[in-house]
């Protein structure tokens, strides 16, 4: 598996050219997974479009994923299955936040307020874990985040990503502290 720098913006491996040494490591990382049978991440040969957030789609294993963190943690899921860390999981899961209402005096029908949840693991304990993939947090998913925590404060919830320096999977909570320590580290070094 040998991987090949094509110019100075790309890098083929396999036969898939990938703008960036981060898609290769994730290729790799994909490739050496057993519960992995078939994957197909974007190459930049193709007209891949990006969501407004800026993921590109992938298959991994016949199901289609929003984003390549996301096919990613599934695969990472298949592991953690497989090695009875967890029971199950699901996916896209729907929660609602708020109900659909009628308002009285105008009479408008409101639609409900619903969050759909990347997976829902359980782990052999029969506890839930509500989790988020996301590579930032937005406005949008911060309001839905707090109502979901105040309609459901039963359940477990986690906001993840993939931290490149560690190696694993990580509350991006955390991931972001640390890169803030990180960058306070270096202007008090440069000043």
């Amino acid at each position: 598996m040998a991987v090949r720098k094509t110019t100075k913006t790309t890098h083929l491996i396999d036969g898939c050219v990938y703008k960036t040494k981060k898609d290769v490591e994730r290729h790799k990382l994909l490739k050496a997974n057993p519960d992995v049978k078939t994957f197909h991440l974007p190459d930049v040969k193709e007209k891949s479009t990006y969501s407004r957030y800026g993921a590109h789609k992938c298959e991994i294993n016949g199901i289609i994923f929003d984003s390549v963190l996301e096919g990613m943690y599934y695969a990472y899921l298949l592991e953690l299955k497989r090695g009875k860390f967890i029971k199950k999981f699901t996916r896209q899961v729907t929660f609602v936040l708020m109900e659909g209402f009628t308002h009285k005096l105008s009479g408008k029908k409101v639609r409900p307020i619903t969050y759909i949840a990347d997976f829902v693991l359980e782990d052999m304990d029969g506890n839930e874990l509500v989790v988020d993939v996301k590579g930032k947090k937005t406005p949008e998913f911060r309001l839905k985040e707090k109502m979901f925590l105040a309609k459901y404060p039963d359940k477990e919830f986690a906001c993840v990503q993939y931290d490149e320096t560690c190696k694993e999977w990580r509350n991006l909570d955390d991931i972001e502290k640390d890169k803030r320590a990180r960058k306070r580290a270096r202007s008090k070094k440069s000043a």
